[in-house]
């Protein structure tokens, strides 16, 4: 049994009765959880990633591990997994316009990614595919058996955009740069060990819940999709 089928959404610095009106009308329209600017340090100096395409790609790759007598077992999930995502962006430090610097935003949204049997998928809550600010997700097999007659571990490609409006009203425009994404395990299925050297399935296994899974890409973020991306690795442990 999967432990959760429900994504979160995450509401920051809002009035609680305001969040819920806000959340509400982004859910029934599709796109991500945007919460209000926050402030940061009084200086700082983030980075555009990706200027050319105005796209950024962040990457979690994901192990399931089922441990006995030191030795790390790979387990292939019999269903899903759901990945809460938080991606944060940094306004630029301007001196002459203090009111409007260094400002922090933040959108939200969840991918589920699943085993099909024979491959890995993946699907999102509160993607935008056409507004973002987070626009899709994709996974590509990372480790697996017999041409993926067994997989146990996958890369997660979240596309961003790369900059977005922290601050704006007339001459007080300030872009802020994507400079971190956050994923945290909502759930994860039941599973089963698997065999690598036979490529057969063995014990079944569970996900152990709720020891927290949760992990923050800093960049440097990849401008075009691939497979072979660099992000973070979290790792789903099973007992």
């Amino acid at each position: 049994m999967r432990n959760s089928t429900h994504p979160p959404t995450h509401r920051r610095n809002r009035p609680a009765k305001l969040a819920a009106a806000v959340v509400l009308a982004l859910v029934l329209a599709g796109g991500a959880i945007i919460s209000a600017p926050t402030r940061v340090a009084a200086q700082c100096d983030p980075d555009e990633q990706c200027p050319g395409t105005g796209v950024s790609h962040s990457t979690l790759e994901v192990d399931h591990v089922f441990t006995s007598g030191g030795i790390d077992y790979p387990v292939e999930p019999d269903d899903s997994d759901v990945w809460d995502i938080d991606a944060s962006w940094l306004g630029q430090y301007v001196p002459l316009n203090p009111t409007c610097s260094c400002l922090r935003d933040y959108a939200s949204a969840a991918a589920t990614v699943t085993w099909t049997g024979s491959g890995w998928s993946a699907s999102c809550f509160g993607c935008d595919a056409v507004n973002g600010p987070i626009y899709g997700v994709t996974v590509c097999d990372v480790e697996s058996c017999d041409s993926l007659t067994h997989g146990w571990s996958y890369r997660l490609i979240v596309a961003i955009q790369d900059t977005i409006l922290v601050c704006s009203g007339g001459h007080l425009n300030n872009p802020g740069f994507l400079d971190r994404v956050t994923y945290t395990a909502v759930s994860a299925d039941d599973g089963h060990v698997i065999d690598v050297d036979e490529c057969e399935e063995g014990a079944g296994v569970t996900w152990v819940s709720p020891v927290a899974v949760t992990g923050t890409d800093f960049g440097a973020f990849e401008c075009a999709q691939s497979c072979n991306s660099v992000g973070i690795n979290l790792t789903l442990h099973y007992q």
